[in-house]
C-alpha cells in the first residue's frame, strides 16, 4: 500500500510554479437574505502558513448565516463513506486540497478532491481518493453562524526523499434540493407538495459592505494561523 501511495503522489513528475498566499471567502449570490453557496479559498505558499501542511482546519461564517439540515435529508455513515456510497441527498459541499510533492528535487502538484456528507446533526464526513477511498471525519457547528471543522486532519505518508508543501485549500458549502412537505388541506386533512430547500441562507442585513468570516489552521509544531476572510455583501 505504501508503494502504491508513493506512485500515486509522484507520477508523472513536473516542476511546480510559485504562487502567492492569500485567503478569501465569497457568497454566491452575496445578497442579504438570499440562499447562497459559501466558498473559501486558501493559498498557503507564503506567511503565515509558509507552505506547512495543517493538522487541523476550520472555516467559519458569522451569526446571521443559517444552516438548514432539511436540504440534506439523508445521512451517510462511515461504512458507506468508506465504500464511496454516501447518498447524494446527504452531500453538503465539496472541497479540494492541493499539495506540492517534491521527490529528488522534482515537484508536482497533487489535487485531492473532497466531497462532504452530513453524518449526523453535528458531524460530517469528507471523502477523497488516494490509492483508494479515504474518509476524513469533521464537525459542524451552527449555533452562532456556521463552522466546518476538521480536527485532526490526516498527515501525509512518510517516504524517504519525499517532502510536502501546502499550495491551496478550497471549500464550497451549499446545497439546494427539492423535498416533499406536508401542508394543510382544508380543516381536516393534509396534502404533499414539492418545495426547494436551501442549505445556507445569508444574513438578513448588509450594513458594512461585508460579513466577517475566518479560516483557522493549526500545525504539527503547535503553532496556529487565523486568516480573516470578509465576505462582500450587498443589500436586496
Amino acid at each position: 500500500m505504501r508503494k502504491t501511495l508513493l506512485l500515486v503522489l509522484l507520477a508523472p513528475l513536473a516542476l511546480a510554479t510559485p504562487a502567492h498566499a492569500q485567503a478569501t471567502a465569497a457568497a454566491t449570490p452575496n445578497v442579504a437574505g438570499k440562499a447562497s453557496h459559501i466558498k473559501f479559498t486558501v493559498d498557503g505558499t507564503e506567511a503565515p502558513i509558509g507552505s506547512r501542511i495543517p493538522s487541523a482546519l476550520s472555516m467559519t461564517v458569522p451569526a446571521g448565516f443559517t444552516f438548514n439540515r432539511a436540504a440534506a435529508p439523508k445521512r451517510c455513515n462511515r461504512t458507506a463513506a468508506a465504500l464511496d456510497e454516501c447518498p447524494a441527498a446527504s452531500q453538503i459541499g465539496t472541497g479540494s486540497l492541493v499539495i506540492t510533492v517534491t521527490y529528488k528535487g522534482q515537484a508536482r502538484d497533487v489535487t485531492f478532491n473532497l466531497r462532504m456528507y452530513l453524518q449526523s446533526a453535528n458531524s460530517l464526513l469528507g471523502v477523497t481518493f488516494l490509492a483508494g477511498t479515504r474518509v476524513v471525519p469533521g464537525r459542524l457547528a451552527t449555533n452562532s453562524g456556521v463552522s466546518v471543522i476538521f480536527n485532526p486532519l490526516p498527515a501525509p505518508p512518510v517516504f524517504a526523499q519525499v517532502s510536502y508543501a501546502l499550495r491551496r485549500i478550497t471549500l464550497n458549502l451549499g446545497a439546494s434540493r427539492r423535498v416533499q412537505v406536508k401542508v394543510k388541506n382544508g380543516k381536516h386533512g393534509h396534502r404533499t407538495r414539492t418545495t426547494v430547500v436551501n442549505l445556507i441562507q445569508n444574513p438578513r442585513a448588509c450594513t458594512a459592505g461585508s460579513w466577517p468570516a475566518a479560516v483557522s489552521l493549526s500545525f504539527p509544531d503547535h503553532t496556529a494561523a487565523m486568516l480573516e476572510t470578509p465576505i462582500a455583501c450587498r443589500r436586496r
